[in-house]
This record gives C-alpha cells, structure tokens and sequence, in this order.
C-alpha cells in the first residue's frame, strides 16, 4: 500500500536551477514538494510547492524566473521537511511525521539515500486507511469479546455447578475422614499396644542372644584351654615315646650282652667238661680239680640260665615296647582326631558366635523401631485427631465454597451485563 504512494521522482540536487523545480511541479499539479539532495542523494531539505506558487502568481513572476538570480540554485528554497526510513511501517511512519511537524509531506531514505517522497494526501490517505484498520480491529475485537463473554458466561455458569458439586464431594470426604480418622484412631492404639508388646519381647530375646554369646565365649575359651592341655600331652606322648625308643635300644645292647654270656658259659662249661676229663685221667691226684670243674660247670649251668631268663625278660620287654609304640601311634592319630574335632567346634563356635552378634544387632534395631513405631503411632494418633477437626472446617468450608460460587455467577451476569451495555 506504502509503494503506491511514493514519488521516487520528486528530487533534484542542490544545484539544480529553480526552473527545472517550477518545471517538475507544472508537470505534475497535485504534487506538494521536491526533496533537495546533496551530491551523496543524502536529503538536505525540500521545496515546498507553496512557495513555487507564490512566485507563479506573482505578477512578475515570468519576469522573475528570467531573473539569472532564480536560475542559479535552490538553496535560498529549501526547508526543514520530516525524514523517515522506507523500512518503518505506516503507524512509525506517521508518528514520525507528527512529531517532526510536518506541513506538505516527508522524504524518505534508505540507509540514509533518497528514496521517495510522501505528500500530504498520501499521510492522509495512509492515516484514514490505519484509522479504518483499527476500527475495523476494534470492532472485530468487540465482536470477538462478545462471543467470549458468552463463553465466560457460560464458563463461569459450568464452573459454579463444579464449585457446588466439589463441595458436596468435600463435604462428603470431611465426614468420610471424621468417620475413618475415628477408626484410625482406635487402630493406631491397638498398632501401639502391640509394638509396646514387641519392643518387651524383643528385649528379652536380645537379652538371651547376649547370654547366649557370652555361653559361646566361654566354650572358646575352654577350647582354647584344651588346645593348650592337647598341645602339652602330645609334648608328653613325644617324650615317652623317644624314651621308649632308648629303652627299645638297651634292651637290644642287653641282648647282646645276654647273648656273650651265653657263649661264655658255653666255653666254660666245655671247659668243665675238659677239666673233669682231665682231672678222671689225673686219677686221685685230680680228684680236687675235679670238684673245681664240677663248680665251675653248675656255674656256668647256672649262668646260662640266668642269661636265658635275661633274654626271655628282655622279649617280654620288647612286646611291652611295641604295644606302648602302637599305643602311642594311636594317642597320635586320637590327638589329630581330636584337633580336627576341635577346629570343628572352634569353627562352629565363631559362626554361631557371629549369628548371635547379629541376633543381638538386630534385636536391639528391632526393638528401637517398635519404639519409633510407638513414637510415630502417638504422632499419627494425634494428627488423626488434627485432621478430624480440620475435616469439621472443610465441611464447613465447603458449605461457603457453594455460597459464593453462587454469589459469583450471580454478579459475572451482572458484570458482562454491563459490558453489553457499554
């Protein structure tokens, strides 16, 4: 719409003779000013057709244009004159206008270059045209606000039923949470009553676990005690059965000895039996070393049956030795087996021990959540009666909330009632 109205003809630079100024507004009557631009087509002013008129009505004025004085420049014509940019739109560029006080049009310029001139029929056609827009705004806009204070109406007609229907639920839920607040109460006492029932009896189960453990300790000290005696009878059992092995070794020295007797009794004996030959060959004069053979000989009877009780002893002692070293074998896988039995019991003992710690850990926590529980229980208990007073001022609240929803429909009639009026 802006295009249509501008003269991007109507400007002349600054040294431009007056002539070809009349010339250009003879050649287009109903135009009301020129721009004057400097020779970067910046606007320096305008030329207002006014003043050409003045001088085409003058009497002299042919005389005037002959004039050389007139035909040198326009610079003793040119006057202030509003200055815009094309890119505004027309309500900017109007304001522009008024503002600057404009009397026949505006120039024009973009990025500070001519680019057209704005006379006074075009402000005021574009003026009439935006006045027209906006009337024609406003109207849509009271015909937009009408048919939405019928929807208001409408609105607030359906939000006051909502309003009284919400209020009924509330009422409705003050006296539901009055009716259950009571049944929580009763619960929450009895809830009370049982946590107070499991915080005693889980204190005596915490107080057994902690005898319990103490029976644990006690066993493992005296496990302990008879790893120790365990430890002292196999040093024991070591040092009988080293003393045994010594013994083992002089009874087979004593074999030996036994076993020389026996020889030497042997050769003493065949020498009493050679004496006493001897001494039968000597006749009366051997008679004596005959007796002396016969003495020697019951000796050396004597001594190899010394020597042979010696060795039978001496087996007996052997068989006792082996039965004390197979005795001692067996002491020594008893002490294995016992030690297996006591890692056993040792192992069983510190699991139990552990499960008792626990057993304890999580009575003494059992027991101080059912006193929390008792504690939570009073504050639920007391809330419960909070809420059933604050569900008496819901109820009556609710109650208000339907009166005013009424009084609020009532006066939004009478409000856009007014409107309408208006």
């Amino acid at each position: 719409m802006l295009d249509s109205w501008i003269e991007e003809d109507a400007a002349l630079p600054l040294d431009t003779p007056l002539v070809r100024a009349v010339e250009l507004f003879l050649a287009r009557p109903q135009r009301r000013l020129i721009a004057v631009l400097d020779d970067d087509r910046r606007p320096l002013g305008a030329l207002f057709e006014a003043d050409i008129r003045r001088i085409l009505f003058n009497p002299y004025g042919f005389a005037l244009l002959q004039n050389p004085a007139y035909t040198q420049g326009l610079a003793r014509r040119v006057h202030a004159c509003p200055v815009a940019e094309i890119r505004l739109d027309v309500a900017d560029l109007l304001d522009v206008y008024a503002a600057s006080g404009g009397r026949e049009g505006m120039i024009l310029t973009r990025e500070g270059e001519f680019a057209g001139v704005l006379g006074n029929q075009a402000i005021v056609a574009l003026a009439a045209e935006r006045e027209r827009r906006q009337a024609r705004r406003h109207a849509d806009r009271l015909i937009r606000l009408d048919a939405m204070s019928e929807d208001f109406v409408g609105d607030v007609a359906v939000l006051a039923r909502l309003l009284g229907s919400a209020a009924d639920e509330v009422d409705q839920m003050g006296q539901q949470m009055t009716e259950r607040g009571a049944e929580i109460g009763e619960r929450s006492a009895a809830t009370a009553a049982a946590a107070t029932q499991t915080t005693v009896g889980m204190g005596d189960i915490a107080g057994r676990a902690r005898r319990l453990g103490e029976m644990f300790g006690a066993i493992g000290r005296h496990l302990e005690a008879a790893r120790e005696t365990r430890a002292e009878a196999e040093a024991l059992v070591g040092l009988a059965a080293g003393r045994t092995r010594a013994l083992a070794a002089g009874a087979e020295e004593v074999s030996q000895a036994v076993a020389m007797i026996e020889a030497l009794a042997a050769r003493v004996n065949l020498l009493a039996i050679n004496a006493t030959i001897e001494a039968a060959r000597a006749g009366e004069a051997g008679r004596g070393f005959a007796v002396v053979a016969q003495e020697v000989k019951g000796l050396a009877g004597q001594a190899r049956r010394a020597a042979g009780d010696i060795g039978h002893r001496i087996d007996q002692m052997r068989e006792m030795m082996g039965s004390v070293s197979a005795s001692q074998g067996g002491i020594e896988q008893a002490f294995g087996r016992i030690d297996h039995a006591s890692q056993a019991i040792e192992a069983a003992v510190g699991a139990e021990s552990d499960a008792v710690r626990e057993i304890v850990l999580h009575a003494d926590q059992a027991v101080l959540a059912c006193q929390h529980i008792g504690e939570n229980l009073r504050v639920i208990d007391s809330s419960v009666g909070e809420a059933g007073i604050g569900a008496t001022v819901l109820s009556r609240n609710a109650g208000l909330i339907a009166e005013r929803a009424d009084a609020l429909s009532a006066r939004v009639g009478l409000f856009v009632g007014a409107m309408r009026a208006v």
